[in-house]
């Protein structure tokens, strides 16, 4: 199987499709194309999956596949992926099954390493993330997102083992990882473990409401450094710059004040022990009495 082919069908669907397999034989061989000493599949890794299910339970009666041999000369390694074979391999995978958001982001991740070449053979064309969308037949937001994500290996990698909730959340943390770099990125991770009590990965699960708090800290403290920096240099260019007085206070006039229900200085004090109704007829005559005295 291509190691780099995005398809992650689930264990449920593979044994729904090795008992159709079963029941009424496969009625389509897979492909595959000469590869160094082996065979490569290029259509039909579903199919082989489910043979290896069926191999499993019912040993020899399924330790062969059939398959078309395709003429196709496949040059690949870890670097440079052939783009054409990639191609047609995804193509093979759209609705074909069902497609998880994992499954989605690492379709990106293949689309963005073969998109340079497809544009130079002048298969693809335009923006990348309008075109992946388009083959992808999704939004082209979510493609931005999903390259996005690809950018930061740990946020990604933490997210596809779902040690991160959410995709927005996600997205929050390379915010983060982008504008105060590498290590304040992990301190913060280190902070989240310290005060959520997490000691042990695969209870370590990160959610919106941990990240949130981190974030604008962090924007403050840069606020407060800027503007002490900027205190500093101001200093030592004028060091002779006297601070401006402050503001002369505005002269105080008496005025009388009617009482609010927060202010129960001069109330009887038997306006304590009654109801919330005589509470309010009394605050009513004392404010009617005020008015007179005043006017």
């Amino acid at each position: 199987m291509f190691e780099l082919n995005p398809c992650r069908p689930s264990d449920e669907f593979i044994e729904r499709l090795a008992s159709s397999i079963y029941e009424d034989g496969l009625n389509n061989p897979i492909h595959v194309v000469k590869y160094k000493d082996k065979y490569l599949i290029q259509k039909g890794n579903k199919r082989y999956k489910a043979y290896q299910f069926l191999n499993k339970k019912y040993d020899s009666d399924y330790d062969k596949i059939e398959c078309y041999v395709l003429d196709y000369e496949f040059e690949s390694d870890k670097e440079n992926v052939d783009p054409i074979f990639a191609l047609k391999l995804m193509r093979d995978n759209i609705n074909t099954y069902e497609r998880t958001l994992n499954d989605k982001i690492l379709e990106v991740e293949l689309y963005h390493k073969i998109f340079p070449e497809l544009k130079k053979k002048k298969i693809a064309s335009g923006r990348e993330n309008e075109w992946i969308a388009k083959e992808m037949g999704v939004a082209d937001k979510s493609v931005k997102d999903y390259l996005k994500l690809l950018k930061v290996d740990d946020v990604k990698r933490k997210f596809m083992n779902r040690e991160v909730l959410t995709l927005d959340t996600a997205l929050r943390m390379i915010d983060y990882y982008n504008q105060y770099g590498k290590d304040e990125y992990y301190l913060m991770i280190g902070d989240i473990r310290q005060k959520y009590n997490t000691r042990h990965d695969n209870d370590f699960a990160i959610s919106y409401h941990m990240i949130e708090p981190a974030f604008w800290r962090k924007e403050r403290e840069e606020r407060e450094r800027k503007a002490k920096e900027l205190e500093l240099q101001r200093k030592r260019e004028k060091p002779d710059e006297q601070v401006e007085n402050e503001p002369v206070p505005k002269e105080e006039k008496e005025e009388h004040q009617i009482p609010t229900f927060n202010n129960y200085d001069n109330l009887p004090h038997y306006y304590f022990e009654t109801s919330l109704l005589e509470k309010i007829k009394i605050s009513l005559l004392y404010i009617a009495f005020v008015f007179k005295r005043i006017f």
